[in-house]
């Protein structure tokens, strides 16, 4: 739920949620909201408490998740399919959110 935040980090918050394979920036989402990047870095940090990079990478990371228990398609066309294009990138990011690689990860929800 949404509710503890201001309407700003609402917004983008479901801007990103609903825009999840699309390359956002800081710049970007601050214009979303007529505010300066600087306060919105500030305010996303301060409600949340994380990072704004964090906070998409983490989505994106979920998101890949529910694909590879979903469907067989490659590593490569899941990072793609949340917005990263660089697999390798892809990999360390959900590694580091995750705990294990999108092939393990897949191989151990695939047993279940």
């Amino acid at each position: 739920s949404l509710k503890g935040y201001s309407p700003t980090v609402q917004k983008v918050i479901n801007h990103i949620n609903l825009n999840l394979s699309e390359p956002h920036t800081l710049k970007s989402l601050a214009a979303l909201c007529h505010v300066s990047p600087s306060y919105l870095s500030s305010l996303f940090k301060q409600e949340t408490g994380t990072t704004l990079i964090d906070y998409i990478n983490t989505q994106r990371v979920n998101r890949a998740a529910q694909l590879l228990e979903q469907n067989n398609h490659s590593i490569a066309a899941v990072a793609e399919e949340v917005g990263i294009l660089d697999v390798n990138y892809f990999t360390k990011i959900f590694k580091k959110t995750l705990g294990v690689t999108p092939t393990r990860y897949r191989r151990e929800h695939k047993e279940k």
